[in-house]
């Protein structure tokens, strides 16, 4: 199983490779003392994150994106890169590179965060609102709502 997946793939960064070493910008560091801008030997390590498509030791969504999404955003660019320009590429291709932008977007560490907290924010809205849903119409008064994960538990006294 692959243990770093990454949020921009490696044969898009390996075009920046000099020397096999690749220059990187750090946004988020530890402490005011660490390098923002640093250099890596290989791409194996950057723009990645530990398990960021893996569910339950289940790698299948990280391998579905790099053999259909990534696969139909490299062989656009190979065509570009191969004629230097963009005349050659079909309304499909266009429709294709507009999809690829905006899922690459939305698999930044920094996207999948903020989404994940609306998420969670709008789940608890949720749950105030059935809360109030269920003692209006069924008399029943929840006595606590917990989340857990991808669920949400009640435990409710009559």
């Amino acid at each position: 199983m692959k243990t770093h997946n990454h949020y921009i793939p490696q044969f898009y960064l390996k075009q920046w490779l000099e020397n096999k070493q690749i220059h990187y910008y750090r946004k988020i560091v530890s402490n005011q003392n660490c390098r923002l801008w640093n250099i890596s030997n290989g791409t194996n390590n950057i723009c990645s994150c530990e398990y960021l498509y893996c569910y339950k030791n289940d790698d299948s969504l990280e391998n579905k994106i790099a053999n259909t999404i990534e696969y139909s955003f490299k062989k656009i660019l190979d065509k570009i890169k191969a004629r230097n320009n963009l005349d050659d590429l079909t309304n499909v291709d266009y429709g294709n590179l507009l999809k690829y932008v905006l899922f690459q977007y939305q698999r930044t560490p920094d996207f999948l965060e903020k989404s994940s907290k609306l998420f969670n924010k709008n789940v608890y809205n949720f749950s105030d609102s059935f809360v109030n849903i269920v003692k209006d119409n069924y008399n029943i008064t929840p006595l606590y709502i917990k989340h857990k994960g991808d669920r949400i538990s009640f435990n409710i006294t009559p």
